[in-house]
């Protein structure tokens, strides 16, 4: 009995102290990705998103209750990634119906309107890109008087170096820190597994040279790619050579011309794509519907044909040795980046990283907050 009683004191009070070394007290005070201090008086509960596409972070913190704790975001989803949008909308009806936010960048974010919402904000999640016109602006001032603070997140300029502390911060503010612990842990233990076995055996790659096209689909005539930013600062992590940045050094986005791309003849050439639809389903370009189900696998081949047989891609060697991959353009700007790190480890380093499975490690994050899937999403093809 004594025993019993014993066991019973200990859990209690581990289970007191686990809970105590993740609750968020709050006021809490804190400094996001962006070096803004930032200070939350009380708990949020209402949230809004000035991208809607940062929707993952909530996913990763809150699981199937994520929906509804949004009362606010941005058109971007909607209008960019319609699919995707479709998903979501699915799964969390009330998404359908909360107010679409203006633009801070353009000058279509309405501060008063915001403020005074039936469902008022208890914080506004952005995206770094959008902090110096807030700040320029005096929006974010005006909002922190009115109570609802801002913080930042990046997973866009410096995506390895940001993403796990973007959703650190998010989940201090939030009071979900022991789901961005857990987030934490399946990054920083899949990177660093990545980087140790490259470190150690990637010899075999001999500086593989690899072109990323930036939206591939969209337009015929130029070309876009990513310098030191977003998806182009994975190939150097990966000790293999981005063929733009020699000749772009310090740029992020670069345009070029196929008839570049054939004279530098990289040894993997990597297609950034999604379906290139407008909010209406009219397209916008011959782009792959990579994504969130449903994915349609005879539009996905036939849009992948259609790719591969413009007119000049047959001059690009990495097509003759099956080097060419398509992969989903929103694994780009999101918490989900080491997914596609992965899958840029495996296309680098085919030998070395055979057994390594990306849709294991998403489902993994999801795991955290036990976050349930409508189907299973296609990442790569």
């Amino acid at each position: 009995m004594k025993n019993t009683f014993i066991k019973f004191f200990i859990t209690g009070i581990l289970f007191f102290f686990s809970i105590s070394v993740f609750a968020t007290n709050y006021p809490v005070t804190l400094k996001d990705v962006s070096g803004r201090t930032v200070t939350i008086d009380h708990k949020p509960k209402n949230i809004a998103l000035a991208y809607s596409r940062g929707f993952p972070i909530l996913e990763i913190l809150y699981g199937n209750e994520a929906g509804k704790h949004v009362v606010a975001w941005g058109g971007d989803m909607k209008a960019g990634t319609p699919g995707q949008y479709d998903y979501f909308i699915k799964k969390y009806p009330n998404l359908k119906n909360i107010p679409e936010l203006g633009y801070i960048n353009s000058g279509g974010f309405n501060t008063e309107k915001f403020i005074e919402m039936k469902n008022k904000p208890d914080i506004l999640i952005v995206d770094q890109t959008l902090v110096k016109t807030g700040e320029e602006t005096g929006i974010f001032d005006v909002l922190q008087k009115a109570g609802i603070p801002v913080i930042s997140y990046d997973f866009y300029s410096n995506p390895v170096k940001n993403t796990v502390k973007s959703i650190e911060t998010i989940g201090i503010a939030l009071d979900r820190e022991k789901e961005a612990e857990a987030f934490k842990k399946i990054y920083d233990t899949h990177l660093k597994n990545i980087l140790t076995k490259i470190k150690k055996h990637g010899k075999e790659s001999n500086k593989k040279t690899v072109f990323i096209e930036r939206a591939a689909g969209i337009g015929n005539s130029s070309l876009r790619t990513y310098g030191d930013a977003d998806m182009g600062t994975f190939i150097p992590l990966l000790s293999a050579q981005n063929v733009m940045t020699n000749s772009h050094v310090g740029n992020n986005f670069i345009t070029t011309l196929p008839e570049t791309v054939i004279s530098l003849q990289p040894d993997i050439y990597i297609m950034q794509t999604s379906s290139w639809k407008d909010e209406k389903g009219h397209s916008r370009g011959q782009g792959v519907p990579l994504g969130y189900p449903p994915v349609n696998m005879k539009d996905v081949k036939k849009e992948q044909a259609t790719l591969l047989n413009r007119t000049w891609f047959n001059a690009i060697n990495a097509k003759n040795t099956n080097n060419v991959h398509s992969i989903w353009m929103n694994l780009h700007n999101s918490p989900y980046n080491i997914i596609a790190i992965e899958y840029f480890a495996k296309w680098i380093y085919p030998n070395l990283f055979k057994s390594l499975d990306p849709n294991k490690t998403f489902q993994d994050i999801n795991s955290i907050s036990h976050n349930t899937m409508i189907g299973n999403p296609l990442f790569v093809v």
